[in-house]
């Protein structure tokens, strides 16, 4: 008799201690959660707001129609942020490049890449024409860089033909300044593309960015008003 109820008692112990344990509890939580989660599954394909108050059928409806715009967006990609350049009133510089052989693709038309070098050539006979080196200086150890690059394609040019490209000098800041570029079709006189390229002064035995100084900044506004090909 003391035995059994002995064995009971340490039974009883032992059951408690099983339900105390958190491991056990959370295991659970878990169940009872998961249940609920399919419940409310259940309950948005299911309940008709007609059989319920309507405060409550008007807040599920609401939900079900959220949970059927998130749904129905999933996967579904965004737009592509698209990039804006808006040309200036006036240039200030234009010349003309002839378009090369090894400037078409296997499309028979100039590459993305290829139309970069005709911006960068157009840029270095902007800069030499104001008086600046497209290189570094090795005398005074100064030289421009190019901080960031954004360009618009807006038709293809194709062999033979030559792109007039107009630059203007915008966007004059301590340390940088924009280049604005657009590029047309010499013989349709369609806009080929425009680009807008962020320029730094380096000083190169520094290693830094340093100031525009304002000399340079009035010359490069103004420019050269030729054409030069």
């Amino acid at each position: 008799m003391i035995g059994e109820i002995y064995d009971d008692y340490h039974s009883v112990i032992f059951i408690i201690t099983i339900f105390a344990h958190p491991i056990f509890l959370l295991k659970i939580a878990g169940i009872y959660i998961s249940a609920a989660a399919d419940l409310t599954v259940l309950l948005s394909r299911s309940i008709s707001p007609n059989s319920i108050p309507a405060k409550i059928g008007f807040d599920i409806v609401n939900w079900q129609e959220s949970i059927i715009k998130q749904n129905s967006n999933m996967g579904r990609e965004r737009p592509m942020p698209r990039i804006e350049i808006i040309l200036p009133d006036k240039f200030v510089f234009t010349t003309t490049i002839p378009i090369r052989i090894g400037d078409i693709n296997r499309g028979s038309h100039v590459s993305n890449v290829n139309l970069m070098a005709i911006i960068e050539e157009a840029r270095a006979q902007f800069l030499c024409g104001c008086g600046y080196a497209d290189v570094v200086n090795v005398k005074a150890g100064l030289g421009f860089i190019m901080g960031d690059v954004g360009i618009i394609y807006k038709n293809q040019i194709t062999y033979g033909k030559q792109v007039i490209t107009q630059i203007a000098a915008a966007d004059f800041k301590n340390k940088s300044f924009d280049l604005v570029f657009e590029l047309t079709d010499n013989v349709t006189g369609e806009e080929v593309a425009r680009a807008k390229t962020g320029m730094l002064l380096f000083d190169y035995r520094q290693q830094e960015v340093i100031p525009l100084p304002e000399e340079m900044k009035n010359r490069l506004a103004n420019g050269l008003l030729f054409t030069n090909t």
